[in-house]
């Protein structure tokens, strides 16, 4: 994504005709990215780079029409409903999935599917605190990859159960369900972490 490469292919980008504020952008925002989608994908580093490539050259192709003139925070706000477009994509697409509808529709603004700045900065303390990314390996360690997911896009990304259902193409009964056995696991690891703490060997 950087204009690093060959004279040829560095010219090339950088006659796009907004390549310096992509490449603002891209500077500023790709660790974020980076560190939603390892969570998003169980720690696959790999993948995880994969998915910031995908955004950001989502980000080139809708520029002008989606970011160009717009506030800081309504361009954050959009790279992560793309960020998190691509990492649902993903699980679809290992899952042997389609996903429904155009993927440029999908990736488009939409105020209600916004990530809050503040639960991404909680999501970002979890990954760069070792302490709490230990405690939310711990805590997450015994979920099925359902509850795990649901979880996450529950709690993490602020989903409502309805959406969720729909993403997983399940029943909001079913995402209740995943959602209360989570819960009662992560709780159950708590429990577990706190008494190891008490005997000294805890995080």
């Amino acid at each position: 994504m950087t204009a690093q490469g060959s004279p040829s292919r560095q010219s090339a980008w950088e006659s796009l005709r907004w390549s310096k504020q992509i490449e603002a952008l891209f500077r500023q925002h790709s660790p974020g990215v980076y560190r939603f989608a390892l969570r998003g994908l169980e720690g696959d580093t790999e993948h995880a780079k994969d998915i910031v490539q995908q955004v950001f050259l989502d980000v080139c192709r809708q520029y002008e029409s989606d970011f160009h003139c717009k506030s800081e925070n309504r361009q954050v706000k959009l790279i992560m409903t793309i960020a998190r477009r691509r990492v649902i994509d993903s699980w679809r697409k290992t899952e042997r999935e389609t996903l429904c509808g155009d993927i440029e529709d999908l990736d488009r603004p939409q105020e209600d599917s916004f990530e809050s700045p503040r639960r991404l900065e909680r999501s970002d303390r979890i990954l760069e605190d070792p302490q709490l990314r230990r405690l939310w390996e711990s805590l997450t360690h015994d979920l099925t990859q359902t509850e795990y997911r649901v979880a996450l896009m529950t709690w993490e990304m602020g989903l409502s159960i309805e959406h969720v259902a729909r993403t997983l193409h399940t029943t909001p009964s079913a995402v209740r369900t995943h959602r209360s056995r989570a819960k009662r696991k992560m709780k159950q690891a708590l429990v577990q972490l706190q008494e190891t703490g008490e005997g000294g060997d805890g995080i």
